[in-house]
């Protein structure tokens, strides 16, 4: 599916690839809660429009995280707390106590410790209350333990790691870039029952798409990662990546702290970084997900995979990635976030009011994180890596030398059934701050595409 996507779209009408081809709409970011599908004319029009955050909500809209047994929690995340006097006070920062990790203490904007009575009388964002629950036990994700909620929700006591919309940026600056599109199938699938989200999607070509050059495919839905290229990088960049010119958000640099969105766009060439590729197939209704990189994307943790004679162990220590720390620079705090969008567009560091002309004490500032991939084939076992890497130099064999898809590898796939392949998968450049994620653990049901909703009957 990625080698049709990227090739060029000669059966249809035109264009640099199949994924940019007139058979494919692009998703536009959200607004005022909506999306539009728009139809491309075929040259290049999927690079119009594009987020800087990609929003890896969960079904209930906002982000969880996965326990090793694979079921997903929603992260509630303290927002406000009550004090010892019943007044409710914004949460600048929480602590644990020595020895006491869940016994937090929490900080107001000011950066005084906020005194409380016997129970943490807690609230998130939209001041619900979080009513931690002393019978659930601890949830272990991401190295990191949450308790839970009478609800079962994960209590994340780390201030701004929960939220949504948050901001990559490569080791030289560069920010990412996000676009959703889907194919012609979707989109006629989509208007012949826009008020049903499906829990399935046809698997054989139907009468309502049966007319399309592109329905044997079936639906396709795609969510594409990009840097920008300059004008003195072009030549080096088009060696070794898939680009496409587009117009891209300006932002005019304020502070270390903020980046102010101008509300305005610009032309750029920009380069892949990641993609999500997924799609209906014969006997998977609920669609096949799997995810590409580009091979200098990002550090991996060490993993195992099988020869021969033995079983051997792999460690990035040396080399270049566009998103981790060189192995001499490495601290092993890796995936951490430090800067989002706030309500007006801004690029705005994580701690602060949301405001651009307001810097806090524990403010983070706008740069980039130190990025690694955890799950370096979307598992744990030894077996199943080594089938990735087979499969990935099995199918990158069949590309003639210069073609630049060879500098892209699948990470994994997952679907439903039996067998249901990588349970671990994370793109480093999309779920990149909830690397121990599962594709299904968010789609499934009625929020089996996620887009569906927001999209404008």
């Amino acid at each position: 599916m990625f080698f049709w996507l990227t090739s060029p779209p000669t059966a249809y009408g035109g264009g640099s690839y199949v994924f940019t081809s007139s058979i494919f709409h692009t998703v536009s970011p959200r607004q005022n809660g909506r999306r539009l599908l728009l139809q491309q004319s075929g040259a290049n029009s999927a690079a119009g429009l594009f987020d800087i955050a990609l929003s890896q909500a969960g079904p209930n809209g906002i982000s969880v995280v996965f326990d090793k047994m694979g079921s997903p929690h929603d992260l509630r995340q303290p927002k406000w707390l009550l004090n010892d006097t019943g007044s409710k006070i914004e949460i600048q920062r929480i602590t644990s106590r020595p020895l006491t990790p869940f016994s937090p203490l929490f900080f107001d904007m000011d950066g005084n410790i906020i005194r409380y009575g016997k129970d943490a009388k807690m609230f998130d964002d939209a001041e619900n209350l979080i009513t931690p629950s002393l019978r659930r036990p601890v949830i272990f994700a991401n190295g990191v333990r949450y308790p839970q909620d009478v609800d079962g929700n994960a209590i994340d006591y780390r201030v701004d790691q929960a939220k949504t919309n948050k901001v990559l940026m490569t080791q030289k600056g560069k920010l990412v870039y996000y676009g959703i599109l889907v194919n012609d199938v979707y989109a006629n699938y989509y208007r012949s029952r826009p008020n049903n989200p499906p829990t399935e999607f046809p698997t054989e070509i139907d009468d309502v798409s049966r007319h399309l050059p592109d329905a044997e495919t079936l639906a396709v839905a795609l969510k594409t990662a990009w840097i920008e290229v300059k004008d003195n990088e072009l030549k080096d960049y088009k060696q070794k990546y898939l680009t496409i010119a587009a117009e891209v958000p300006i932002y005019d640099r304020k502070s270390n702290y903020c980046w102010e969105f101008a509300k305005r766009t610009r032309p750029a060439t920009l380069a892949l970084v990641g993609m999500h590729v997924t799609f209906a197939a014969q006997n998977q209704p609920k669609m096949i997900w799997a995810t590409f990189e580009h091979l200098d994307n990002t550090r991996n943790k060490s993993y195992q995979y099988d020869t021969d004679k033995a079983t051997k162990s792999h460690e990035d220590n040396k080399g270049e990635w566009l998103f981790s720390k060189s192995w001499e620079e490495n601290n092993g705090n890796y995936n951490v976030p430090r800067m989002h969008v706030n309500k007006n567009g801004n690029i705005v560091g994580d701690g602060s009011r949301d405001e651009c002309d307001k810097d806090v004490k524990y403010q983070k500032t706008i740069g980039p994180s130190n990025i690694r991939r955890d799950f370096a084939w979307g598992s744990e076992n030894s077996r199943a890596n080594t089938n990735l890497i087979r499969v990935n130099e099995g199918f990158i064999k069949q590309l003639p030398p210069g073609d630049v898809r060879r500098n892209y590898i699948m990470i994994g796939a997952t679907w439903s059934g039996n067998t249901t392949g990588g349970t671990k998968l994370a793109n480093s450049t999309m779920e990149t701050f909830v690397g121990d994620s599962q594709c299904l653990g968010c789609h499934y049901g009625t929020k089996l595409s996620h887009i569906w909703s927001d999209l404008s009957k």
